[in-house]
């Protein structure tokens, strides 16, 4: 397995932001680009800012060894830190396909995420904690957003059986290599301005 290009972690949605003309579609990709390299790159406190994300957002999930349904910022930021604290916030998704709307988002692709072997243990996985694995598991999300494009909430489910894919040290991306590849690529997000 060749260790990815995770500056690529965006990719679908810049495509889409190519083409897109709808403002509200617009400020939606935006804010779905700027979540991702915030949530991947470690940075996540900006996520929940009322800039990008309601008051109480709510999200359901089954995904990054989470199976959940949560309401509020700060079960939201529960989610976050946990994910930060175990190392498991590093993943992309390989052949993403977008779909947006007035109402939000959906998409779909083959999501890799990157885990120490300590971290699948404790998620339940018979592997060796000592190791380094890949998840491979086919994810699909919806998430909506409100009249200002700003995050209603996640819903977020892995479909069918993840495989688990020992890779050494040069093929694992770490959460620091992470942060310093993709904090660059963040943008402010702009003020939401309807046509």
């Amino acid at each position: 397995m060749d260790k990815p290009d995770i500056t690529t972690l965006t990719a679908a949605a810049d495509a889409l932001l190519e083409t897109t003309e709808n403002p509200r579609h617009r400020q939606i990709l935006m804010n779905y680009r700027r979540h991702a390299l915030l949530e991947v790159s470690g940075n996540w406190q900006p996520i929940l800012e009322p800039a990008m994300t309601v008051a109480e957002p709510h999200y359901r999930m089954s995904f990054a060894g989470v199976s959940a349904d949560l309401r509020g910022a700060q079960a939201c930021a529960g989610f976050y830190t946990n994910l930060i604290a175990g190392g498991s916030q590093v993943f992309w998704g390989d052949d993403e396909q977008i779909f947006v709307s007035d109402l939000g988002f959906a998409s779909e692709a083959l999501s890799h995420q990157y885990l120490q072997g300590a971290v699948l243990r404790e998620m339940g996985e018979d592997v060796d904690p000592a190791c380094l694995y890949v998840k491979q598991v086919d994810v699909m999300m919806m998430w909506p957003y409100d009249e200002r494009g700003r995050l209603i909430g996640e819903h977020v489910v892995e479909a069918g059986r993840p495989e688990l894919i020992e890779v050494t040290d040069e093929q694992f991306i770490t959460p620091a290599e992470a942060a310093e590849k993709l904090m660059p690529l963040i943008r402010p997000l702009p003020p939401y301005a309807p046509a």
